[in-house]
């Protein structure tokens, strides 16, 4: 009976160990940081390109610019080779970009595209539960996670405004469960199609008047025909871009491959772990799983614990832990947004009222001054004058546990978007290269917040007017919507 009730017990270990939200796997895995925009953009596509049997993509915003042309026409291309091409966008920020036409051309090029949470904003607590996942998956073999999207912006190819983001790259086992993760989701009941656009039929025109009938059917049939067209130069236009000479010739330059852009390591004690998909309080209470391990990390820290998040807002719970942390003597550090840097105005006004509490804690705060690093390569050197920000979602606890994915510091990552993360453990030598990557940001594109006065001093540095306008208008609704941020 002590064997069988043994046997049962390492079972439900097993199954909880290797679940698609909770899996911690003890085989080597070749694991890449990518902390450049560009390369990482290039990873991706090297991935695709390379993909023999499934392509799965999963991302909370997609753009329809260059960057999201560039990402699509290549999964275009292996759809039509025969690979297995799944899409899964969050709903909310997609709802313009990935159009009913666009989306007519993937189903077309036998692309699958599903989205979560259609409900619309009317249903205000509902529509609030988004998948924030990002992740690109070949061949149950390889994955992307971390905090990159799909747009301009994150692959340092806008023209006024990218981020100092992060990912990481995983060849292993583990990405099946990622893979297996991502099924759930797919299936899942808050997941829906959306109908793509149809070619208007006469016979869905009906008006008394023949000649308004029909005026109205060309009418239709031309806008039609016009978007299909306009996606269709988007997706299949034959000649190569100039920008994608631009890139290559960039990539291929001695400036991109001279520096080690991105440290590779091996990892043999690796995590990865998922919330589940949910939508409703009742419905989130029991799918919440990274932010646990968070809180178990941070507050279980010995010696250190350094945080990059864009946006940090600390509920009752994290900030609980991270005073755990502090009183036992951890340094706690983070590296996040200011108002100049942010690209969530109503973030910063609502951080700002809180950095005094957190000083006097004793966290010791940068705040990004809205500049690129040194010695960081853009394929246009006009890119590094504009205004950057973290984007990037990093913990390193201890020198030696390395975690990145999605997961924001603030309230909305632990109580309504759905993250998950990779975390590698018993690693110094990669927890010191995600480190030493961190404090490049600090030294090079950050201000030490070192006590209130140098706070009031520095907080509104660049800023412009405008930007300090909507800073005073949203901060009585930054108050009021605290738990939203």
């Amino acid at each position: 009976m002590l064997i069988l009730l043994t046997f049962f017990i390492i079972s439900a270990h097993a199954e909880q160990a290797f679940s698609p939200f909770v899996s911690e796997q003890y085989t080597p895995h070749q694991v890449q940081i990518l902390n450049h925009g560009s390369f990482s953009l290039k990873k991706r596509l090297d991935m695709i390109e390379a993909a023999q049997n499934t392509i799965e993509m999963e991302y909370f915003i997609f753009r329809h610019d260059k960057a999201g042309r560039l990402i699509l026409r290549s999964l275009v291309q292996k759809a039509s080779e025969g690979v297995k091409v799944r899409v899964l966008f969050d709903k909310f920020l997609v709802k313009k970009t990935m159009n009913k036409y666009l989306l007519a051309h993937l189903k077309n090029a036998g692309i699958e595209v599903r989205f979560f949470n259609t409900l619309p904003n009317i249903f205000f607590n509902r529509a609030q539960y988004r998948n924030h996942r990002k992740t690109l998956i070949v061949d149950d073999e390889k994955v992307i996670i971390g905090g990159r999207n799909i747009g301009n912006e994150y692959f340092d190819m806008d023209e006024n405004y990218n981020f100092i983001d992060r990912d990481i790259f995983v060849d292993g086992p583990i990405a099946k469960t990622v893979r297996q993760s991502f099924d759930v989701f797919w299936k899942s009941e808050f997941t829906k199609t959306i109908d793509p656009a149809k070619r208007p039929e006469m016979s869905r025109f009906h008006h008394k008047n023949e000649h308004q009938q029909l005026f109205q059917y060309r009418s239709r049939l031309r806008s039609y025909e016009k978007n299909m067209a306009k996606e269709h130069e988007f997706l299949y236009s034959s000649e190569k871009t100039s920008l994608m000479i631009e890139l290559e010739d960039f990539w291929a330059g001695e400036e991109f491959n001279k520096r080690s852009l991105n440290d590779e390591f091996v990892c043999d004690d690796i995590g990865y772990y998922s919330d589940m998909p949910s939508v409703g309080r009742k419905k989130t209470d029991n799918a919440r799983v990274l932010k646990y391990r968070v809180f178990d990390l941070i507050k279980n820290a010995k010696n250190n614990v350094l945080i990059e998040s864009p946006y940090f807002i600390m509920d009752k719970d994290m900030k609980k832990n991270i005073k755990v942390a502090l009183s036992k003597g951890t340094e706690v550090k983070v590296l996040t947004n200011g108002l100049y840097s942010t690209d969530a105005v109503y973030v910063g006004s609502r951080m700002y009222d809180l950095v005094r509490s957190w000083l006097k804690l004793g966290l010791d705060l940068f705040l990004i001054k809205g500049s690129s690093v040194k010695n960081y390569p853009v394929f246009r050197s006009i890119f590094k004058k504009n205004r950057w920000g973290t984007h990037a979602k990093t913990i390193i606890v201890d020198d030696e546990t390395s975690v990145i994915g999605t997961y924001n510091i603030d309230p909305r990552s632990n109580n309504y978007n759905m993250e998950h993360a990779i975390v590698c453990r018993n690693n110094p030598a990669m927890a010191k290269a995600l480190k030493d990557s961190v404090y490049v940001r600090i030294e090079d594109s950050s201000r030490h917040m070192t006590d209130e006065e140098t706070f009031e001093k520095l907080k509104f540095e660049k800023v412009s007017t405008g930007k300090m306008f909507l800073y005073y208008l949203v901060k009585i609704p930054s108050i009021i919507f605290n738990h939203l941020l």
